[in-house]
């Protein structure tokens, strides 16, 4: 420390007293790109200081509205061209099927009311005739093509069957046979009971609390299908519709929809 305190003292003064001063350099580079633009663009924003910000404020203004302007609308594969393998292999399943798009929804039961009603299936079948006709959603399964389909069956497979029974006595009779032939896994896909539920997983236990079955257990049904892959502006519209469409046809629901399938992906009323 002593030392390098005597140097700084001593070495130093004398290096900086007897090295000879280096020459200044006076030539200016006025040639270079930066230089000369730069030199009067800076003379230009001084000169021109109320043009500047008159025309700031306006490309703001401008900006502005052309954001305000701006939509989205996503696509499952708007990142690929036309000619990508992946996609040509996309375009077959929309043209040659009722879409690549999945589309999903649930149908939450109220207090009292189940998917396999007459006056509920009625409703559901409004509401597929909806998504069929007039959203565009294909190869729809649900509750009333289990329905449908059970009626067909139990009839020699006639086409003209293909519908939910007049009377509660013919959809009792098809409700009734809906577990056998090992299709309870299948039905398992489109209709969920919480209360059913919790019996199931606690049939073999002997010490269970009571309270677990005790207040509202809800009831729920799925509409699964298909839908093409149209962008998402057009399925917010679409979304739009069929909000009106439940809240115009539905004044009494037994059952609310909530769609978790497409680009949207909003509780229904």
């Amino acid at each position: 420390m002593i030392l390098a305190f005597i140097l700084a003292y001593t070495l130093l003064p004398a290096v900086l007293v007897l090295t000879p001063a280096p020459k200044v350099n006076n030539n200016v580079y006025s040639s270079t790109f930066w230089t000369k633009h730069l030199h009067r663009a800076f003379g230009f924003l001084l000169r021109n200081k109320g043009t500047v910000i008159v025309l700031s404020i306006i490309l703001v203004i401008v900006s502005s509205l052309g954001m305000s302007k701006i939509t989205v609308n996503n696509f499952l594969l708007e990142d690929l061209s036309d000619s990508d393998p992946f996609k040509q292999e996309f375009d077959y399943f929309e043209d040659a099927f009722a879409g690549a798009r999945p589309f999903e929804m649930a149908l939450e039961f109220k207090e009292n009311a189940s998917p396999w009603e007459l006056q509920s299936l009625l409703y559901q079948e409004k509401l597929d005739d909806y998504l069929k006709n007039t959203y565009g959603a294909g190869n729809l399964m649900s509750p009333v093509a289990i329905v449908k389909g059970a009626n067909r069956s139990l009839n020699g497979g006639k086409k003209e069957f293909y519908k939910i029974p007049e009377d509660e006595a013919g959809l009792k009779k098809i409700t009734k046979n809906l577990g056998k032939f090992g299709s309870d896994k299948f039905i398992a896909l489109f209709y969920y009971d919480e209360l059913e539920s919790l019996h199931d997983i606690y049939k073999d236990s002997s010490d269970i609390d009571s309270t677990l079955f005790e207040g509202s257990k809800k009831k729920w049904g799925r509409i699964n299908g298909k839908v093409p892959d149209l962008g998402s502006t057009i399925f917010f519209e679409k979304e739009d519709s069929l909000n009106i469409f439940l809240t115009s046809e539905f004044r009494q629901p037994l059952f609310r929809c909530q769609n978790n399938g497409d680009s949207t992906a909003n509780r229904l009323k």
